[in-house]
């Protein structure tokens, strides 16, 4: 037993303290750097035939084709990679016609 006791001491010394929050944490240059564009999704009000939009931070409104349902929340922001469909036509007209790549909350 008292051979253990000086493994175990070593043991925990050399135990390194993890910080989850901060080993995970993406910050705004990273998403950037991975192609993603900051955005936010809205819903146009009395514009028949026009579903979630998202709009850049330049402004500029664009239309998914493919919006996960769970985002499908006006005000949400995010982070969207996407490339633009020039096959698909728009009942809308409220900006291009966009394919979602990936999409991630924004904190």
């Amino acid at each position: 037993m008292k051979k253990i006791i000086p493994y175990l001491f070593l043991l925990l010394i050399s135990c390194k303290t993890r910080h989850p929050a901060t080993e995970n944490k993406i910050i705004e240059k990273d998403w950037k750097v991975l192609k993603y564009t900051s955005a936010e999704i809205y819903y146009p009000e009395g514009m028949a035939g026009c579903p979630y939009l998202v709009k850049l931070e330049d402004e500029k409104t664009l239309e998914p084709v493919n919006l996960p349902d769970s985002m499908k929340i006006p005000t949400v922001k995010i982070w969207i990679r996407y490339h633009i469909d020039r096959l698909k036509m728009s009942t809308c007209m409220m900006g291009e016609i966009i394919v979602v790549d990936d999409i991630q909350l924004r904190k």
